[in-house]
């Protein structure tokens, strides 16, 4: 096992139907001796649902420049898993996405499946895989105004004319098209927005 093991829990919320998952991980992890920060809202609300306070949990409340994480947890869907994602850029904390009933690309570790993975993180028995993500650059601005993992969607703002919008890539002339919007998507981000209006379906680790 990985010495002084921890990890970090993420998700949008807890009920009393989710509960029995996370007692569930919450006491694997402590019978494998590993110590668990949980993002402080979800914190709260299990708490307000019964579990108990221990010396092995706590709180988290942001990264620091001494992180010593080995993973962050997510449980939820796809949209869970792109929130962990964001909130772990930055730094070399890796996302593992547990689902909690709902079809995931991203999140795909069932509930059923949970300890043994559990397991594999904290023995070592893992491969690190990677995602390619998107930059934005507005109105010349020398840093990103934002970053995504899925896609960003250019639109009009009202319900006037189509847009003219000119694409470039790498600095060469591609087309110009004439639309409701254009979706820039990842690889990742191929079976979800894109998907929807009949893009084409990438492999995640494809670098298209």
């Amino acid at each position: 096992m990985i010495p002084d093991a921890s990890v970090i829990l993420f998700s949008r919320k807890a009920d009393s139907d989710t509960l029995p998952l996370y007692d569930t991980m919450l006491q694997h992890l402590n019978t494998r001796s590993c110590k668990v920060r949980i993002v402080r809202h979800l914190f709260e609300q299990l708490l307000d649902l019964g579990l108990p306070r221990t010396s092995v949990i706590s709180p988290f409340d942001g990264f620091s420049d001494n992180e010593d994480a080995i993973a962050m947890l997510s449980v939820g869907g796809d949209g869970t898993f792109l929130e962990a994602a964001r909130m772990t850029m930055g730094t070399s904390v890796p996302v593992i996405g547990i689902n909690n009933g709902r079809l995931g690309f991203l999140s795909d570790i069932s509930q059923q499946k949970v300890c043994e993975a559990i397991d594999n993180l904290l023995d070592g028995k893992y491969r690190l895989g990677s995602h390619d993500g998107l930059s934005l650059y507005a109105n010349d601005a020398r840093e990103p105004v934002d970053y995504a993992l899925n896609e960003f969607a250019v639109s009009k703002c009202d319900n006037s004319s189509m847009l003219t919008i000119h694409a470039y890539v790498d600095g060469e002339y591609l087309s110009t098209y004439w639309a409701d919007g254009l979706i820039v998507s990842t690889a990742t981000g191929s079976t979800a927005y894109s998907m929807s209006v009949g893009g084409p379906i990438v492999y995640p680790s494809t670098p298209n």
